[in-house]
């Protein structure tokens, strides 16, 4: 994700203009010479990414006495330490400081700045609505001055980042093509690349199977990646061209170009890059040499591990199950399906129980911007000499009862999403239904469409309607070792199995056919399972 360079960060605080009106500090310059010291010092610091020494400085630096300005500045730069070391948490704390002091000194390019970061952090954690809140928000501003054109390519780039997480294609390449325009009109000026927004729309492509199109802007990524002589993005853009090559199966050319990429990335000693070659080369490799593809998952399963980047490592062992799978190792592959089940059940648990807390930190955040907005009214309120004191109690009493309603909705909220993820993650052994009831997978018989709902024909003669869900989208979260789909509307447990024969089975005294469509998919998973029991 794209950052604010810390220098961008400084020169715009310090010499931003305003339309209407100016804040007081804006001509203000630092006297204190040692908090000048100390953070000049931690900007060096963060650029060769020596991120506890620098927060180290900032910590003592926050505790002198200094502009409030400044003191914005600063907790701005420690929340993008946190942020580089992937503590979102504590980076949205330090943002949330930050908006407030800016607020109160009524700067509103401070102001956008922080809230640019605090987005992308919510975008990173998948809180999509405060992350587009606060991206516009920011762009709103950012577009009444013709000064922050490099900061609104940066807004846009990220909004149109945010779309392309949740699918919204046309917004998505709506934004990157604006802030595209702005790097090629103003990107010499500026000093800024076209590179990222390019890339960007070839992902966007790329997502939306538009495969040529795609191509096209990953070769126009790697030409200016060469121009600006940065290895890293050349490493990128082969590995995004041999993705391409892959999906179009283009099986030599994309492996001449991850050869390419994987020297690079070796050559920077740039792991995470490595792991996005391991696991490419493994799935290049599933059709031809199943032995070098595992190779190829198990290396990116251990860099994966020693990262600690969860999503890489589910992807590392879904390749592993599948290619144990294909190789009738059923026990292997069902000892790397649990592995895989355990540890996405783990991780959406935390990103569950994240969400939960950052939600609290931005309530936190409304209160103290409305305890700040409100301050400022009771000064200026004040100065009137209480001309308008009916009003101004009536005001208060409304916003006090909106604070309390807030409260009681935050913590209502708050309540009940830990009390569905205590609930969601207190086994790995069953399936939350959409009223947040958890059926365990012993219990489940069978499963059967009725019109757009679903049956779930349980133990003791129980039966659960689910409504609104498909079979294909249930069938996902069951485990595929021990259900299996026999007909286009019917799922059963093997379990629940008495017989199995070439075109029906008996299934608790009763005789059901096996469809065509399901039937070699349905007698592997049989095999699968048996093979499974008996190891």
């Amino acid at each position: 994700m794209l950052r604010l360079s810390l220098a961008i960060v400084i020169l715009q605080i310090f010499s931003c203009s305003f339309v209407g009106e100016q804040p007081e500090n804006v001509e203000e310059v630092e006297k204190n010479a040692v908090f000048g010291t100390l953070l000049n010092t931690s900007f060096d610091l963060i650029e060769k990414d020596s991120l506890d020494k620098a927060l180290g400085l900032l910590d003592s630096a926050k505790n002198l006495d200094c502009l409030k300005s400044s003191l914005g500045i600063c907790y701005n730069t420690i929340g993008l330490c946190h942020d580089k070391k992937g503590d979102l948490h504590e980076a949205l704390k330090s943002y949330a400081y930050a908006s407030s002091i800016f607020i109160e000194i009524d700067d509103s390019t401070g102001l956008a700045q922080t809230q640019i970061n605090s987005a992308s952090c919510y975008k990173i954690m998948g809180i999509y609505d405060r992350a587009i809140m606060l991206a516009i928000y920011s762009e709103k501003y950012l577009r009444r001055d013709t000064n922050h054109f490099k900061e609104l390519a940066v807004v846009y780039n990220l909004i149109g980042n945010i779309h392309t997480e949740n699918e919204n294609f046309s917004l998505a390449m709506d934004y990157h093509t604006r802030s595209l325009k702005i790097r090629l009109n103003r990107g010499g000026a500026l000093g800024i690349s076209s590179a990222p927004a390019i890339n960007n729309l070839g992902f966007c492509y790329f997502k939306q199977n538009i495969l040529d199109t795609a191509l096209m802007y990953f070769k126009q990524y790697k030409v200016l990646a060469e121009s600006i002589g940065s290895d890293r993005k050349l490493a990128r853009s082969y590995l995004n061209m041999a993705k391409v090559y892959l999906k179009q199966g283009k099986l030599q050319t994309a492996f001449a170009f991850l050869s390419k990429s994987e020297q690079l990335y070796k050559e920077l000693s740039y792991k995470p890059g490595l792991l996005n070659v391991h696991l490419l080369k493994s799935k290049y490799y599933l059709k031809s040499n199943l032995i070098l593809a595992r190779v190829e998952a198990l290396e990116a399963l251990r860099m994966a591990s020693f990262l600690d980047f969860g999503r890489e490592k589910l992807q590392a062992l879904k390749l592993l199950e599948g290619i144990m799978g294909t190789k009738k190792l059923y026990a292997k592959a069902y000892e790397y399906a649990q592995q895989h089940f355990e540890l996405k059940n783990k991780l959406e648990g935390k990103e569950q129980l994240s969400k939960i807390y950052s939600y609290e930190i931005a309530a936190q955040l409304d209160q103290k911007n409305i305890e700040l907005i409100d301050s400022k009214r009771k000064r200026d309120l004040s100065e009137l000499k209480n001309k308008k004191s009916i009003q101004e109690r009536n005001f208060f009493i409304l916003l006090g009862l909106l604070t309390f309603l807030l409260a009681i909705v935050m913590i209502y909220r708050y309540l009940d999403k830990k009390r569905f993820v205590e609930e969601y993650f207190a086994s790995n052994t069953g399936v939350i239904l959409k009223s947040s009831k958890k059926i365990l997978f012993e219990d489940i018989q069978r499963v059967e469409t009725l019109r757009n709902d679903l049956v779930l024909f349980l133990s003791q003669n129980r039966k659960i309607t689910e409504r609104g869900t498909t079979l294909k989208s249930f069938n996902t979260h069951l485990p595929k070792i021990q259900f299996g789909r026999i007909q286009h509307g019917i799922i059963v447990n093997f379990n629940e199995i008495d017989k199995v024969l070439r075109t029906r089975i008996q299934f608790k005294g009763e005789t059901i056919n096996i469809s065509k469509k399901y039937k070699d998919e349905f007698l592997d998973q049989w095999e699968s399972f048996k093979e499974a029991r008996k190891a």
